[in-house]
């Protein structure tokens, strides 16, 4: 002490960490077959225990003074700065470790590159001719994979291998140890690549593939972005991972898929969707269009000349066929242009039924139901919702017999003819006849209001 001033001691233990990282990019510095990189991302732990220690030594040369509590405490930054330390050293283990055995370093679902060394790229091309309506398997390493259609019966395939190395050596090492291989007789041909192990994580693979018209595809891929159109054979696809796009397809078209969004347009045969995913779009099919499994959306089937349905574990529908489209965004679904039946078992949703012909089934709670048309009822609707509103529309002259229940809630109409009665409890019911018409309709709802509007 000095003037009333305490002058605390720097710990020799930060001195000598200083010097260790130093002389250790050092010595990679000159040589350039060593990397740093893994030591620092295995040994970082150090820090923390040199940090200790250092606050170890203060105690003991500071044992009973009245510094010694200072320099050994804790201090609310310091532990924050601990939190910090430890998961950015884990996350940086995890990044050398991928990077280093030669993997691009992934975040969510894209590849960014090589965390360090360098991206070499190689190309491989095979192509042989396949007889007509040959069954092709195709199983890829990770990476995009585009098929499309090629004249005459040749198979044409162009291969971009990535790969992340020190040098581009030990990368044209890597690429060499994963070769493709097309095998097979008669209708059935496989292609995939022979591999030792322990490489497949190590290369991704960009494929560009030409096939004959006529092939028939099953497909699988980890992860990657597949897109297959022209074909005129049926389609099968398991996806891991990465986005499906598939257009002009003259077969049927299979799709299993754990995460990523799917696109099929123009297919003239049944599409069938599984999994889990995000965005979905099914447009424009000939046959019919079945999607199962949880797709956080949006979704939209639009021109489904066949039965379509959608189910996952909150919802059921199926309708008979859909000339306009469903919607389901944000806990809206919209279902328009049914000349067909339609049932919707589902809840938690805002519902919107406008021109649907058929026979109308809606179960629903905690979401308002809407049921709009520009044609008289013919067939029977039938709607049950829990704590929400019901609206339904329709045109002057329509003709119906129509019962209804509001559970704590109120019932309004614009129909001559029909009564409201109020009930004990504040419940209301309405039973009668509207016009001519016999189409039934019943409508319940609990702590909500019923709405029977005149369409305009």
């Amino acid at each position: 002490m000095a003037n009333g001033t305490t002058y605390r001691r720097g710990s020799v233990f930060g001195a000598l960490l200083l010097i260790a990282i130093g002389s250790l990019f050092l010595y990679a510095n000159l040589n350039p077959e060593f990397s740093a990189w893994p030591v620092v991302a295995k040994y970082w732990p150090v820090v923390i225990i040199f940090w200790g220690l250092g606050k170890l030594v203060d105690y003991l040369l500071l044992r009973g003074r009245p510094q010694a509590a200072a320099a050994t405490r804790i201090s609310g930054g310091d532990i924050v700065g601990l939190i910090f330390l430890i998961i950015l050293g884990t996350a940086f283990t995890k990044g050398v470790e991928h990077g280093f055995r030669g993997g691009p370093i992934v975040i969510g679902d894209e590849d960014i590159g090589c965390l360090f060394g360098n991206q070499y790229e190689f190309t491989e091309e095979l192509q042989q001719e396949l007889p007509p309506s040959t069954t092709l398997t195709l199983n890829n390493l990770r990476g995009d994979v585009t098929v499309t259609a090629a004249a005459g019966n040749q198979f044409h395939l162009l291969g971009t291998k990535t790969v992340c190395a020190a040098s581009e050596a030990e990368a044209r090492k890597r690429a060499d140890r994963v070769v493709p291989v097309l095998e097979g007789s008669g209708q059935d041909y496989n292609f995939h690549w022979d591999t030792e192990a322990g490489v497949t994580d190590l290369v991704s693979v960009n494929l560009e593939v030409q096939v004959p018209h006529s092939t028939n595809l099953q497909l699988s891929g980890r992860r990657g972005d597949y897109s297959i159109s022209g074909i005129q054979g049926e389609v099968s696809l398991e996806l891991e991972r990465g986005d499906a796009t598939l257009n002009s397809i003259d077969g049927a078209v299979r799709l299993q898929i754990r995460r990523g969004s799917v696109n099929v347009a123009d297919v003239r045969g049944n599409v069938e969707v599984e999994g889990r995913g995000d965005e979905v779009v099914i447009r424009n099919t000939t046959g019919a269009a079945t999607l199962v499994g949880e797709f956080y959306g949006p979704i939209q089937l639009a021109h489904i000349a066949g039965p379509a349905s959608f189910r996952s574990r909150r919802t059921n529908l199926s309708a008979a066929r859909i000339d306009d489209q469903l919607t389901v965004d944000s806990g809206l679904l919209t279902l328009r242009g049914v000349p067909g039946d339609a049932t919707l078992l589902t809840r938690d949703k805002e519902i919107e039924f406008e021109e649907v012909g058929g026979q109308i089934r809606i179960e629903n709670r905690n979401g308002r139901v809407v049921i709009r048309s520009s044609k008289p009822p013919t067939s029977p609707i039938e709607v049950q919702n829990e704590r929400g509103t019901i609206e339904l529309v329709l045109p002057d002259g329509s003709g119906f017999q129509i019962s209804a229940s509001a559970r704590n809630g109120e019932i309004e109409t614009d129909f001559e003819g029909l009564k409201v009665e109020e009930e004990h409890g504040g419940d209301h019911s309405l039973t009668g006849t509207a016009g001519t018409g016999r189409a039934s309709i019943r409508l319940s709802t609990s702590h909500g209001t019923i709405y029977i509007r005149r369409r305009g």
